[in-house]
C-alpha cells in the first residue's frame, strides 16, 4: 500500500522558503507521478492597508502576484514536473490554502515556513502555522536553505497515537524514497532523580514503550525498505526532535502527528508540532489523522 499524495497543493509568495516548497513538491511530484497544483493568495485590498488610508503599493499588485504565479509554474515545469492547474485567489491565505486542499482531495501541501515574499504580503509563518492546524491531510513545511532537500534523514516524532501512525508511514515511504534511514523517536518526562533508582511503574513505563517501538519498527520495515532505528530520550519532545535534527545541520526531516506527543503529558504539551514547527532547523512533515475532520 502507498502512502504518497496523489494531489499536491504548493503554497507559494515567492519569498525563499517558498522556493524551497516549489523545489521538494516539484520533486516528489516528478518522482511519485503525483498532480501538482500551485496557490498564491493574495490578501483583500481592504487588509492590505496602513492604518491611515490604503497602502499606496497595493494598485498594481494583483497583476505581479499573477506574473509571480506564472513564473514559478513555469519554473516547476522546468523542473521537470507538470503543473496541473494554477490558482490565483484572494482572501485569507490559511484558509484559501485549506478550503483548495479540500476541494482537490489533495494528499500534501507543502509551503514554506515564513517570508514576506517580494510582494510583501503575508507573512508565511503565521499562515503556515494555520494551515498545519487546519489541514485535512498532511503538511510539509520547508526551511533550512539549499541543503534541506532531499532529506538526508527522516526523525519521526512517535507517541503511538493515529496522527503519529500516519506520519511514521509516510515518513518511512520518503526515506525508501530518498534511500535514507528512519528513525522513530519516543521522547518520554525526564525522571526526577537518578535513572538507576527508577520506581518500577517506571521501568516497566519504558520497556513497554520500547516493545511498542520494536513492534512498530518491525511492522514499517517493508514501507521505510529497512528496519527504522529507534530511540527513547527523556525531556520534552519537541526539543529532543529538534536535538535530533540538528545532528545533521537541519537536513534531517522531522516528522510528527498534528495533536502533539504523548497524550499521557500534561495538556500544555499537546502543541509539540506547532513548537516543532517553530524551532525546527529544517523541514517538518505534520500529519493528522487518517480520519482528518473537514474544517
Amino acid at each position: 500500500m502507498s502512502f504518497f499524495p496523489t494531489t499536491i497543493l504548493l503554497a507559494t509568495d515567492g519569498s525563499p522558503d517558498s522556493r524551497l516548497a516549489m523545489v521538494a513538491a516539484a520533486d516528489l511530484a516528478g518522482r511519485t507521478g503525483s498532480k501538482l497544483h500551485l496557490i498564491h493568495v493574495e490578501r483583500p485590498k481592504r487588509l492590505a492597508t496602513h492604518p491611515f488610508g490604503v497602502d499606496a503599493g497595493f494598485e498594481g499588485a494583483e497583476e505581479s502576484s499573477w506574473e509571480l504565479l506564472l513564473g514559478e509554474a513555469r519554473e516547476v515545469e522546468r523542473c521537470g514536473a507538470p503543473v496541473a492547474d494554477i490558482h490565483f485567489v484572494e482572501g485569507r491565505p490559511s484558509q484559501e490554502i485549506v478550503k483548495l486542499a479540500l476541494e482537490l482531495s489533495a494528499g500534501l501541501v507543502a509551503m514554506g515556513s515564513r517570508g514576506l515574499g517580494r510582494l510583501q504580503r503575508l507573512v508565511l509563518g503565521s499562515v503556515s502555522e494555520g494551515v498545519v492546524q487546519r489541514a485535512p491531510c498532511p503538511v510539509l513545511v520547508m526551511r533550512g536553505g539549499e541543503a534541506a532537500w532531499p532529506p538526508r534523514w527522516v526523525v519521526v516524532g512517535e507517541d503511538f497515537s493515529p496522527e503519529a501512525e500516519r506520519a511514521a508511514e509516510i515518513a518511512c515511504e520518503l526515506a525508501k524514497l530518498y534511500s535514507v534511514s528512519a528513525t522513530l523517536l519516543w521522547a518520554y518526562p525526564p525522571p526526577p532523580g537518578d535513572e538507576a533508582g527508577m520506581p518500577p511503574a517506571r521501568e516497566e513505563l519504558l520497556r513497554l514503550a520500547l516493545q511498542h517501538l520494536n513492534d512498530r519498527a518491525f511492522d514499517l520495515q517493508g514501507v521505510a525498505g529497512r528496519r527504522p532505528e529507534i530511540r527513547l530520550e527523556a525531556g520534552d519532545a519537541a526539543e529532543v526532535l529538534v536535538r535530533a535534527s540538528e545532528e545533521l545541520s537541519g537536513r534531517a526531516l522531522i516528522a510528527v502527528g498534528r495533536r502533539g506527543l504523548d497524550a499521557a503529558q500534561p495538556p500544555d504539551l499537546g502543541s509539540t508540532s506547532i513548537k516543532v514547527l517553530h524551532a525546527a532547523p529544517g523541514p517538518v512533515l505534520i500529519c493528522p489523522s487518517k480520519e482528518a475532520p473537514q474544517p
